[in-house]
């Protein structure tokens, strides 16, 4: 042609007329010899082609860059991708209207395969030859030989999955985990989330193991009477077939819009998709690497081959080491060890992804992020411990392990009263733990780990108070069993430990009378309690002569002594006392500001109230200012607004947090008591 060997493939002659675009016109496909053929220009597209070319419309120029294409190996896709497209009509009018036979339709198929690489960059021209690979896959090759699709990105079912479930639902063949996912997948109803696509590997993965848990023979469905059939309509809009397809010479059933299979399918991937939540939105931060531990640790135990890594077989090495050496380590090291960093900064996130990564290998740490009351500074230590076999994710917490928890918390402030915890005070809350019968070994695990770093670390009583408000009554009962076994466990109760039960009970809204009752019995059920072990006396016992009078005799002007000294001590005693008394109530009356707070305090609460959070630092010098040790300030204040408001007025995070709605009803308090009422509307 004009001068060129363009090889075979191609139709040549006089084209037919056909109807394109709904109107007559030229076969698009045929190169007719006695059209002109222009000058190839270096410039391989010095005229683009029109949208849908034909070869008798195209200008003289076109048909020698389409020839000259042809010539040189019609694999350059440099040149126009109208050069491809002339090229593909004819490859697809003799597919489907040439009667060929199945060695050259087989021949056409590879080179379609073919063209569909050379233009792999070309979305548009790689859409247009995917039909007649489609197609041409499942009118050629047996059923069997079709694989499931895990890379479907069009919004067209594949043909060729369609002839395969059809085949083997018509067979009555089980489809398998793969099967049925890649049905759903490449369902355009049934899309993958962008998450879920963006980690199609790790989801394919655990909605095997969760299809495999539900139909470990696989799923089998009931065969529908509908048959296959496709009509293809041709690109170059010249023609169109209907095509039914075949297997094993038999027809092939229509399964792809059953409902039932793809409801099942859907509602696994509803399970995997919330499962996987927390590592998609991990992988969507750029600047985290997929290979890391944090990553790791948000995948199921099976899924770790997919990111195949040696960090998570050293993170349990090291942690069963500390561990077994007691199980205290600086949480500054934990989080080194799991992010690659130490800036001296410590994160929630940090540590529950620290707590996740752990867990994968069978370790948990005190305090736990998402339990305790508080999570550790980065200058202090927390508690590693074997987990075992996790028994729910580490996110749900149940009740019983909350009522649990708050008992072992109060019960560890109360070993803390005197500021001497004993190995005793430990050994009950232990006992505590292992004897309740609603906790599994897991839970016990835990809660021994937590009352470890609580004994190392006081409960915040202001945080512990927050918790036990409007707890239920078998809570209450928990919580009063434990602190009294705590305070009993080293045969005496000092007043400190009285002074935390008073709190205590106070915040649980129960009798202080009951605080005593329950101290004094030994335990809330009643009974006896040894204070202290009774020091046995000689043998035997000396026997006094009988009184002349034949029994015991009394001395009155000794017992009238006794009675005389004793009127004046408590004379005496009672002076003292009431005038202490009164010059304490004097001094109060004298100085209160506002019920219940003294000048000090009042003075404190005032300027406290300006800010609505307080650095650590700055929190410091305003507790100097007015001669209050920070601690003690806390507690003290937090009590007072919790009597007087029902709430904290303090919260510890990242500094401290002033409770909004108390601080503005401490602000119209001062400005009454200031005088200035000119604002207020009452």
């Amino acid at each position: 042609m004009a001068g060129r060997e363009i090889g075979g493939m191609v139709y040549v002659g006089i084209p037919p007329d056909v109807i394109r675009v709904a109107s007559s016109a030229k076969c698009a496909a045929v190169i007719d010899p006695t059209l002109p053929v222009g000058q190839f220009s270096t410039d391989k597209k010095s005229e683009l082609f029109p949208y849908k070319p034909g070869y008798s419309e195209i200008s003289a120029d076109c048909r020698a860059t389409y020839l000259e294409w042809l010539a040189t190996g019609r694999s350059d896709p440099s040149f126009d991708s109208g050069c491809g497209l002339l090229y593909y009509y004819g490859l697809e009018r003799r597919f489907f209207l040439g009667n060929s036979s199945g060695a050259e339709k087989r021949e056409i198929l590879e080179e379609a395969l073919r063209l569909h690489d050379v233009y792999s960059s070309d979305s548009e021209i790689q859409c247009v030859i995917g039909g007649l690979i489609k197609f041409g896959i499942f009118s050629l090759f047996d059923a069997g030989t079709i694989k499931p699709d895990f890379s479907c990105d069009g919004w067209v079912f594949p043909l060729s999955l369609s002839v395969a479930l059809g085949t083997l639902v018509r067979d009555g063949e089980s489809l398998s985990a793969d099967w049925m996912f890649s049905w759903y997948h490449c369902h355009p109803v049934n899309r993958l989330s962008g998450d879920a696509d963006r980690t199609r590997a790790e989801f394919r993965a655990l909605f095997k193991l969760r299809f495999d848990k539900w139909f470990p023979d696989g799923l089998k469905i009931d065969k529908p009477d509908k048959l296959l059939q496709f009509h293809y309509m041709a690109k170059s809009g010249e023609f169109s077939a209907y095509i039914f397809p075949r297997s094993g010479g038999k027809p092939v059933v229509d399964v792809e819009n059953l409902d039932e299979p793809l409801k099942i399918a859907k509602r696994i991937a509803g399970e995997v998709t919330k499962e996987l939540d927390k590592y998609y939105r991990f992988v969507k931060d750029k600047s985290r690497g997929l290979g890391s531990l944090q990553v790791l640790s948000l995948l199921r135990k099976e899924l770790w081959p997919l990111l195949a890594s040696k960090e998570l077989e050293q993170l349990g090495s090291w942690a069963r080491r500390v561990a077994a050496e007691g199980g205290f380590v600086p949480v500054a090291e934990v989080v080194a060890r799991l992010t690659g960093r130490n800036d001296g900064q410590l994160e929630m996130q940090q540590l529950t992804l620290a707590a996740d990564a752990l867990a994968r290998v069978g370790f948990g740490f005190a305090p736990d992020p998402r339990s305790a009351f508080r999570y550790p500074n980065i200058e202090e230590s927390v508690v590693l411990f074997e987990l075992g076999e996790t028994d729910a994710p580490l996110c749900e917490v149940s009740d019983t392990y909350r009522m649990a928890f708050l008992a072992a918390a109060s019960g560890a402030l109360v070993a803390h009263a005197d500021g001497i915890v004993t190995e005793s005070e430990r050994e009950s809350l232990v006992k505590n733990v292992n004897d309740s019968q609603n906790l599994n070994g897991q839970m016990r695990r835990r809660l021994i780990a937590n009352i470890d770093w609580m004994l190392s670390n006081a409960p915040d009583f202001a945080l512990l108070r927050k918790k036990l408000r409007g707890i239920k009554a078998n809570t209450v009962q928990a919580v009063r069993n434990v602190m009294v076994s705590v305070a009993h466990s080293n045969g005496a109760v000092n007043p400190q430990e009285v002074a935390v039960f008073e709190k205590i009970y106070k915040v649980l809204r129960l009798d202080p009378a009951d605080a005593y009752s329950d101290l004094h019995a030994g335990s809330i059920q009643g009974g006896l309690f040894q204070i202290c072990a009774a020091e046995p006396s000689a043998l035997g016992e000396t026997i006094r002569a009988e009184s002349p009078a034949g029994g015991v005799q009394l001395d009155s002007e000794r017992i009238a002594t006794i009675h005389s000294d004793t009127d004046q001590v408590f004379s005496v005693l009672g002076e003292i006392f009431d005038k202490k008394a009164d010059g304490l109530e004097s001094g109060r009356t004298q100085h209160m500001l506002i019920s219940g707070l003294d000048a000090q305090y009042a003075a404190f609460a005032n300027e406290l109230v300006n800010l609505e959070h307080w650095t650590g630092d700055g929190f410091q010098e305003l507790c100097a200012r007015h001669s209050l040790m920070p601690s003690g300030a806390i507690e003290d204040i937090n009590e007072w607004a919790f009597e007087t408001y029902g709430d904290t007025l303090l919260e510890e995070h990242d500094g401290y947090e002033v409770n909004a709605d108390i601080a503005g009803a401490l602000k119209r308090v001062f400005k009454r008591e200031s005088g200035d009422v000119s604002n207020e509307t009452g």
